[in-house]
């Protein structure tokens, strides 16, 4: 499937563009209408959007409402931190402003502080990757979405492609999941109810 890719001026929305995708492989799409599509990536990036509350990423797609989003479909999410100092800021300043709901993440058993075991995950998985610049990791995250596909390599997702690509190795925490993009270690598993 050719998917529709995110544009420069769709700003943070690569959480946006991985639900709908995982949402569109699921339905079995063949071709998704780029107008509709886009639409319907600005309509979920509204329901996800960190917003005002989390200083320093407020037009980041916050993973506990993408959980959300997930479990509404049907599905039971699992939120795998690692151990990426950027990704344990973002977690710390989710933490401080809704320290309830993650509480309830981890008693409900939908939070592990390791990283994804890719080779156990399930068949779809959010990655929450670092962005390099300049051959060094940046203050940016992006995610993509992970298919695995029988037992070959999985496939990787990302918005600023629009492919399903396979990967060159099995995603390992750190390492550079293609040019200018480092794996945290931290996911969404995305497991059937």
């Amino acid at each position: 499937m050719e998917y529709i890719m995110q544009r420069k001026q769709d700003g943070n929305t690569c959480g946006a563009f991985v639900l709908a995708y995982y949402q569109w492989e699921k339905a079995g799409c063949e071709t998704v209408q780029e107008e509709a599509g886009r639409a319907y990536v600005e309509q979920l990036y509204r329901e996800i959007v960190f917003g005002s509350t989390m200083p320093g990423f407020e037009t980041y797609s916050n993973p506990v409402l993408m959980m959300r989003w997930l479990a509404q479909q049907g599905t039971r999410p699992v939120f795998y931190l690692g151990e990426n100092p950027l990704v344990q800021k973002m977690f710390a300043v989710l933490q401080a402003s809704a320290g309830a709901e993650i509480a309830a993440l981890q008693e409900a058993g939908m939070l592990c502080r390791e990283a994804l075991d890719v080779c156990r995950a399930g068949e779809y998985s959010v990655l929450v990757c670092q962005m390099e610049e300049d051959g060094a990791p940046a203050a940016k995250l992006h995610y993509v979405l992970m298919k695995k596909a029988g037992g070959g390599m999985p496939l990787i997702v990302n918005p600023w492609h629009g492919q399903a690509r396979p990967a060159a190795r099995w995603p390992q925490p750190g390492a550079l999941l293609e040019p200018g993009l480092l794996w945290t270690g931290a996911a969404i598993g995305i497991l059937d109810a």
